[in-house]
């Protein structure tokens, strides 16, 4: 029995552990870079390397201002944040009924 409950409690784990993660996003929102005019420096948000934001470039969840400012895309931000919040949900659905059959 304690098999099945680490089982289906590791992936509950595993998404608690990715949201707490920081992120290029939340650097740009809490900087307030949500627009072309209030675009940042990737260092002055704490951003040291390319490489830790251009996966969210790519995606346009950063948008690059020509300059070498970038500011995050509130809507796009938004949206992510609904999918992830829907994954988790549906995690939980589904890993509930199992823990309390694996703990009966």
């Amino acid at each position: 029995m304690p098999f099945r409950v680490g089982a289906l409690a590791y992936p509950v784990a595993l998404i608690l552990l990715t949201r707490q993660m920081p992120s290029a996003a939340s650097a740009f929102r809490k900087a307030g870079a949500l627009s072309p005019k209030t675009a940042r420096k990737p260092t002055s948000v704490g951003l040291s390397g390319v490489w830790l934001f251009e996966g969210a470039v790519r995606k346009g969840l950063i948008v690059p201002t020509g300059d070498g400012r970038y500011y995050l895309d509130a809507a796009k931000d938004r949206a992510r944040q609904r999918r992830l919040w829907a994954i988790v949900v549906g995690v939980l659905v589904v890993t509930t009924p199992l823990l309390f059959w694996a703990l009966s």
